[in-house]
């Protein structure tokens, strides 16, 4: 006990430093159609202590396997949402926030609550004045026919006093077949690439769509990667939190199933295929987290927890059991291991399921291998019944120590609008790139809708985009240099 009050103190000295706590508070529900009674209502679990604080909500909205909430940096609840609609930290719906991502599947699961699990990320833009919420797949059953788009919705939780608005609604960014996707902070410490699996059939080439999101909310399609490996149209991805690994498990299909793991480059977003490991149909897996070094997974299968080196040589997996269930039960039938999440102190939370939903276990040293990792059975009870916790990015990487990211050798003066009686356009000027195949000059308005663009394949004194048509008013820039981001800036036009 002693031992592991020490490691709490050193875990809560390192989030005091780091700062950014946006994971510091999560909101947990059950799914089903369920009572209103104290028993099913939300809660909500505050990690500024150990164990976390929990306090049960005023509301029951379902959850089921699908949530997500942000805390500002200090670590107060601003809003969540079970992406039927969105609340803000005082558990009312914020304006506009009814019927979020409305069609077949909200009218499906409005009373239940969506069934898969990582559909909701929520990223902080503009300064944490303004929030990006992210969504995507939500139902497994239209699995050889849907398809599911990727959206966005902008939201600001401080609008009348902390009411809260959504203030962009639904917009789709991404229209193709997908299953599942992750976000991974770019290498400059400051945007954030969002990687998104395409649904694919075995043996048919698996495809990897990389977008960039810049600190303004602005959102940049870069390009797809192609990859001749194994795979099936369902899966979990996850990405590891130290920000090296992006791994995709897909299950039940010719009696394998498929863990495969790839190396990321996070100035450019690309993947690097790592390598594939195989097991056993009948042990199909009910979710898994990675170890925040992203060495070891931990899959779950109901009754038993596993633990898997994904740097093991055999390509053919025997999993080894990390523990199997205690028979703990606090009702008649049934029980097992669940959801996982990763806690700001880089614990692994696994949330039981069946019949006993309201135990937490907690992996305590997931960086470690085998019994060292400190598999904690039923380490909190929760006060009421809940399905999965929320999963989040990790806001706490940083930029990448002596990382070209955001240089590439070249100066450039500031920019420069310029008019006559002709024409009116801005500039940028004196640029000395050591090489390049295209750059690329956008600009947006303040609502960070791209409305001009322009490409350049050859070395020139000026870059200029003609604003002829544009209105007076306050606008934003950005110089992509082939698939970077290097510069961007703001320009005032009279």
């Amino acid at each position: 006990m002693r031992k592991k009050l020490l490691i709490f103190i050193m875990m809560v000295m390192v989030q005091l430093s780091w700062g950014q706590k946006y994971d510091n508070v999560w909101v947990r529900g059950t799914g089903g159609d369920k009572p209103t009674t104290l028993e099913y209502r939300n809660y909500f679990m505050d990690f500024k202590t150990t164990p976390p604080t929990i306090s049960i909500g005023k509301n029951n909205w379902r959850m089921n396997n699908c949530n997500a909430c942000i805390s500002d940096s200090s670590g107060h609840l601003l809003f969540y949402t079970n992406l039927i609609q969105v609340f803000n930290a005082n558990e009312d719906t914020m304006y506009n926030g009814s019927s979020i991502n409305y069609g077949k599947y909200w009218i499906k699961y409005k009373n239940s609550g969506y069934p898969l699990i990582s559909c909701v990320k929520i990223l902080p833009i503009k300064n944490d004045s303004f929030f990006l919420m992210i969504y995507g797949n939500l139902d497994h059953t239209d699995a050889l026919i849907a398809d599911y788009p990727i959206k966005y919705s902008i939201i600001d939780p401080y609008y009348q006093n902390g009411l809260g608005s959504i203030i962009k609604k639904d917009i789709s960014f991404h229209n193709r077949n997908t299953i599942n996707y992750d976000l991974v902070k770019h290498g400059n410490g400051k945007d954030w690439w969002i990687i998104i699996s395409d649904r694919t059939n075995w043996d048919s080439i698996q495809i990897y769509y990389r977008y960039l999101i810049d600190q303004n909310g602005n959102i940049d399609s870069i390009g797809d990667q192609k990859f001749k490996i194994h795979s099936y149209i369902d899966g979990i991805t996850r990405i590891s939190n130290d920000g090296t690994k992006f791994v995709r498990y897909t299950w039940g299909f010719q009696d394998t199933n498929i863990i495969t793991s790839f190396e990321i480059d996070r100035c450019s977003g690309l993947l690097k295929f790592n390598r594939e490991l195989y097991f056993n149909k009948q042990d199909n897996l009910y979710d898994f987290e990675l170890s925040p070094n992203g060495r070891y997974m931990y899959p779950s299968q109901a009754s038993v927890m596993y633990q898997i080196d994904l740097e093991s040589n055999n390509s053919y997996l025997f999993l080894d059991t990390l523990a199997k269930h205690d028979g703990y039960n606090e009702v008649i039938i049934g029980s097992g291991f669940g959801f996982s999440s990763l806690t700001p102190f880089n614990e692994i939370m696994t949330f039981s399921i069946v019949s006993n939903p309201k135990a937490i276990n907690i992996i305590h040293q997931p960086n470690l291998p085998g019994q060292a990792a400190d598999f904690e059975q039923h380490a909190i009870i929760g006060p009421v019944y809940a399905a999965s916790g929320p999963q989040f990015p990790n806001y706490r990487l940083k930029e990448l120590s002596g990382s070209p990211c955001d240089t590439i050798g070249f100066a450039i003066n500031n920019p420069e609008w310029q008019s006559d009686t002709t024409e009116k356009q801005l500039c940028l000027t004196e640029l000395v790139p050591k090489s390049f195949s295209k750059i690329t000059l956008r600009l947006y308005d303040n609502l960070g809708d791209n409305i001009l663009e322009d490409q350049f394949t050859n070395p020139q004194v000026s870059y200029c985009l003609k604003t002829d048509n544009l209105l007076p008013g306050n606008y934003i820039w950005y110089m992509w240099v082939d698939d970077k981001k290097i510069l961007k800036g703001s320009i005032s036009i009279p």
